[in-house]
């Protein structure tokens, strides 16, 4: 089973509906693209450590992506986001969460529920 996928630097808009079938991933590479919302594909995705979704053109995060508990390390930076939803708080296994140069002025309460995180 393949347990990384790095599709960085694709020029992708969307993620390929065959990602979803690849629920053995651990490490999933979607950086510089221009993603402009976070893939719903991803959300199958259950044994994902880390997500890298640095340098795209992210406006939002659905609020599913708390779903993803087993991942540890979730690169956000460089995108256009403004806020990110309160599920985030329900992340428990994440150690590191990367938002640099994005628009968000507040992180919500419920991120101080993750103990895990050591790298903000």
């Amino acid at each position: 089973f393949e347990k990384v996928q790095d599709l960085s630097n694709q020029g992708l808009t969307e993620v390929p509906l065959w990602l979803a079938s690849k629920i053995h991933l651990q490490v999933l590479r979607l950086s510089h693209n221009k993603l402009s919302v976070l893939p719903s594909e991803i959300h199958v995705l259950r044994q994902l450590r880390e997500l890298h979704l640095d340098h795209n053109r992210l406006f939002m995060m659905e609020a599913w992506v708390a779903t993803l508990t087993t991942v540890t390390d979730l690169a956000l930076d460089h995108n256009n986001l403004v806020a990110i939803p309160r599920e985030t708080g329900m992340m428990g296994n994440l150690t590191r969460l990367s938002l640099e140069s994005n628009r968000i002025t507040t992180l919500p309460p419920e991120l101080g529920h993750v103990t895990s995180l050591k790298e903000l």
